[in-house]
């Protein structure tokens, strides 16, 4: 449960570096030397690049990130929710007590 509410915390953070990246790329005058610039791009790039690879930016508006950003705001919850009901079957099983267990 602790580490299925550990990775979805950081997925929403992760989400919201995506979404600062992409409003970053509308801004015509961004200083791509700004210390946080930097860290956005230092922070996303490894994924970005492979969305990248099948969506090329489309003038100066990239839309890898977005679309990066949909298809994890798809997988990522039904992932949760499936780790999520896979702790609570086990914690299910382990919490009987031995007169279920036996009987089962």
């Amino acid at each position: 449960m602790l580490l299925v509410s550990l990775f979805d915390a950081l997925f929403n953070v992760y989400n919201w570096l995506l979404v600062a990246r992409f409003l970053l790329s509308w801004v015509p005058n961004v200083d791509y030397y700004h210390p946080v610039v930097k860290f956005l791009h230092k922070a996303t790039d490894p994924v970005v690049r492979l969305f990248r690879g099948i969506i090329p930016p489309y003038g100066n508006i990239d839309f890898s990130p977005i679309i990066l950003f949909f298809s994890a705001a798809f997988s990522v919850p039904s992932f949760t929710r499936a780790a999520d009901s896979a702790c609570d079957d086990v914690l299910k099983k382990e919490c009987k007590p031995n007169w279920i267990k036996n009987s089962c």
